[in-house]
């Protein structure tokens, strides 16, 4: 980068008249993209620096080399050599035990592959450790619905309690087992410090379809329910990329619709191994992700278009979680998903209730069409 740097800065230098290190100080924040006003002047203005400053774009992306990015590591590479040459010690300091973590996480490859099995044991988690809880809230409130509807009078308040109610607290609380474990696995990951080195790994995959490394979180969460995952995307502070992030949450597969792959696969693939049936389910998993990662890149060249905010996060240390931090964070947040999307979902789901059982048909006509003989007869 430094080549391109210099060559740019010698431009700079003959057209504007600017001695050498106003000149290298102009072309580095060039090649960053520095939005700044004065900046974008000299580049619509000035044909040769316009002309020169994009052949040194060409050439990075080319190269595949980040321009900030290499940038922030020159700065650090300036700031260790002052170190290095005003700080002594007696006897040579072992590399930190994060940083030697850090190496392995952050790696290029092995980085990618770790990353993998966390969130596949991640997956397994949610829908192994949920699936308990959740068979058991379903065969209470079926049980629950079904004791109701054999004491109570039929009629409108039956239905309402034992359909309109009880199924919607279902709707919600059937979701609350594997929100929960997926924010307390979150809330694990986030303690040990490996959360923010996932966002930083996925950051440069995301950036290229218009998302933030930020947008990870949300997009993660969406897998065990949107919901969570679009209140999440709040923390994203760049408003076009927090849109994206919530236009594209809902092409997450979520648990809802895994009863619905499930009957999917074993209807169309029934003579199938159990092999090729988990193939096809990860397949639509990834026809998900396809679609989302494909409907953000639109989104980011044709409706939304503008420059991706840079990446900033502070890494933590790695360290083992704390037991009881990790259940406040999970039950701070399970809470949150009960109070604020819980209250939608139920009333939305009597709504829809009402909806279908109003307008209904009169007493005698739906006795009549109730009658196989009469039906046929008609």
């Amino acid at each position: 980068m430094q080549d391109r740097e210099q060559r740019l800065a010698d431009v700079i230098a003959n057209v504007l008249g600017q001695d050498e290190q106003n000149a290298r100080r102009l072309a580095r924040r060039l090649l960053i993209e520095d939005p700044a006003p004065e900046l974008a002047a000299i580049v619509g203005q000035q044909e040769a620096i316009r002309k020169e400053w994009r052949q040194a774009q060409s050439e990075l992306r080319n190269l595949g080399i980040d321009a900030m990015q290499a940038d922030i590591e020159a700065r650090y590479q300036w700031i260790d050599g002052v170190m290095a040459r005003v700080v002594s010690s007696s006897t040579p300091q072992a590399p930190a035990r994060s940083e030697t973590i850090d190496s392995l996480l952050l790696h290029r490859v092995w980085g990618l592959v770790i990353f993998a099995v966390v969130m596949a044991a991640l997956f397994v988690g949610v829908f192994w450790g949920a699936r308990p809880m959740t068979n058991l809230m379903q065969s209470v409130l079926g049980d629950m619905a079904e004791a109701l509807a054999t004491r109570l009078p039929a009629g409108t308040m039956r239905d309402l309690i034992c359909d309109g109610i009880i199924g919607g607290v279902g709707a919600v609380l059937v979701f609350v087992p594997q929100v929960a474990v997926l924010f307390f696995l979150l809330a694990a990951l986030e303690d040990s410090g490996y959360l923010a080195r996932a966002s930083f790994l996925m950051d440069r995959l995301l950036s290229r379809v218009g998302l933030h490394g930020k947008s990870f979180v949300p997009l993660l969460s969406c897998f065990a329910c949107a919901v969570p995952g679009i209140l999440s995307a709040r923390t994203i502070e760049n408003r076009r990329e927090r849109l994206t992030t919530i236009f594209v949450s809902p092409f997450m597969s979520c648990s809802a619709r895994l009863p619905v792959y499930t009957l999917l696969i074993a209807a169309c693939f029934a003579g199938m191994s159990a092999l090729t049936q988990g193939l096809v389910m990860l397949l639509l998993y990834l026809l998900g992700i396809a679609a989302a990662a494909l409907t953000a890149l639109i989104i980011h060249r044709h409706l939304q278009k503008g420059r991706s905010s840079p990446f900033i996060l502070e890494m933590p240390h790695c360290k083992i979680p704390q037991f009881s931090h990790v259940v406040w964070q999970a039950w701070t947040h399970t809470r949150s998903f009960l109070v604020r999307a819980g209250t939608t979902i139920f009333v939305f789901s009597v709504l829809l209730w009402v909806l279908f059982y109003y307008p209904r048909l009169p007493a005698e006509l739906a006795s009549e069409m109730a009658d196989p003989s009469r039906r046929a007869a008609a």
